[in-house]
């Protein structure tokens, strides 16, 4: 299966959990937030307006998941909001269910040399269905290089690199 690694801003990228859970909480929390982005659940429990539905999508989520988002109440965003960390299991099973590479969690490295940089090398190999341009991107974000596949027609070649 295919991963990649996230960087430190890559929920402004996804939002697909935003858009896969029912974002609940005890109701006391939603206090603080505009009265129309919550809806009861049960007496004690609340939960952010549109993810208590078939195709949930909360009221807060700006953007489009997958490119580039926003949350309109991020300092007031639930605990349940809080909990999701980016890669972790419930973070790579929002971002499957919206077709989106999951990510893995590395451990930091501990820097090898006088000036504190990591000297590892990070290059993917160019293998059919491997590396396109999402995996190149990704790739190059890391610090790494991802070679793109050569089993495509020169215009197919042309149009992956220009993205």
């Amino acid at each position: 299966m295919l991963s990649q690694v996230p960087t430190e801003d890559a929920c402004l990228s996804c939002g697909a959990c935003c858009a896969f859970f029912r974002v609940s909480f005890y109701w006391a929390e939603g206090i603080s937030m505009p009265e129309h982005y919550t809806e009861p659940v049960t007496a004690v429990y609340s939960c952010m307006a549109g993810t208590n539905q078939a195709s949930p999508r909360c009221i807060a989520l700006q953007g489009t998941i997958g490119e580039h988002v926003s949350c309109g109440m991020y300092e007031q965003r639930s605990s349940s909001c809080k909990e999701v960390q980016i890669a972790d299991d419930q973070c790579n099973k929002a971002r499957r269910a919206h077709n989106m590479i999951p990510f893995v969690q590395l451990e930091a490295s501990i820097p090898v040399n006088d000036e504190g940089f990591d000297q590892r090398t990070e290059i993917t190999t160019a293998m059919d269905t491997v590396t396109e341009s999402r995996m190149a991107i990704a790739m190059a974000q890391n610090g790494g290089i991802g070679i793109l596949h050569k089993n495509m027609d020169i215009a197919a070649q042309a149009a992956e690199v220009r993205r």
